[in-house]
């Protein structure tokens, strides 16, 4: 099992980095998050364990290739003892609320410019990877529920054949910030090229209403994002399987699982709707 380096509350990043922390905005052992100060600029200095350096990787890839797309660029990664540092971008939180509009937009935008743009650091997601993954996803499963799910899953095809790009994998609200015309995209950890809906469908998965309004910028019929929507909380079942195949932690997701369990019983029995 891969050993998890929890991030030390006492490391100087003055002496070590040249930086000096004003406030430490997250501690996980997967991710440490602090607003530094260097030569009197303002800047994120983010921690991840070594073996988990792969949303660096993403991130810088992406901020070379996205001319329009605003994604925070890191100036710096450097390794100390079993972490990878990386000193971005800091981007000032304006906007208490940013409208359901410019979330499409912006991801869409991102969407536009990552069609066909593969690397190797973000796996393919298409139909012969999902047929693989179910057979571990519906062990997770009710025997009731699979028996259900087993007869729309040759209809999930059709969301594959939609526009492909690269897929954020986490799009919420907490992953834009800025104001006005320029949002950034943030956290890229999950991202992969696949149906390019499905960040859409990960935005709404938990709601129950939709306005006509959004489903029109999206530019998607009811019927075939109810598919995605259904896909994606299956993706993500297999996220989880993945992660901890992987050995980056010994959580189990226990909770997570069966929260996205009871979202996929109630997409699968129209309880949950638009």
């Amino acid at each position: 099992m891969k050993k998890i380096c929890s991030p030390s509350s006492e490391i100087d990043t003055f002496k070590i980095f040249g930086c000096k922390t004003i406030k430490v905005i997250q501690s996980y052992p997967l991710s440490k998050v602090e607003l530094v100060t260097l030569k009197g600029e303002r800047f994120i200095l983010k921690s991840v364990p070594t073996f988990y350096d792969m949303q660096t990787k993403k991130q810088s890839y992406l901020s070379h290739n996205c001319k329009k797309t605003h994604i925070p660029k890191i100036h710096w990664i450097r390794k100390k003892e079993d972490r990878i540092y990386f000193l971005m971008d800091y981007i000032e939180r304006k906007n208490k609320y940013i409208p359901n509009r410019v979330y499409i937009k912006t991801i869409d935008l991102f969407h536009k410019e990552t069609t066909g743009l593969y690397n190797k650091h973000f796996p393919v997601y298409n139909y012969a990877v999902f047929q693989k993954e179910y057979l571990k996803i519906k062990k997770l499963l009710p025997y009731d529920l699979v028996l259900k799910v087993n007869k729309e899953i040759a209809g999930l095809e059709e969301i594959f054949n939609t526009q492909n790009s690269i897929v954020h994998g986490d799009w919420v609200r907490a992953q834009l910030i800025g104001s006005n015309s320029k949002y950034f995209i943030l956290d890229f950890e999950m991202s992969f090229y696949g149906p390019s809906i499905l960040d859409h469908a990960h935005f709404y998965l938990k709601n129950k209403t939709m306005l006509a309004k959004d489903l029109n910028l999206i530019k998607i019929d009811k019927k075939t994002f109810d598919k995605a929507r259904l896909l994606e909380v299956l993706r993500k079942l297999g996220w989880f399987i993945w992660f901890m195949e992987n050995k980056f932690t010994t959580y189990k997701f226990e909770k997570e699982i069966n929260d996205h369990v009871i979202i996929l019983n109630q997409l699968i029995n129209k309880k949950l709707y638009l």
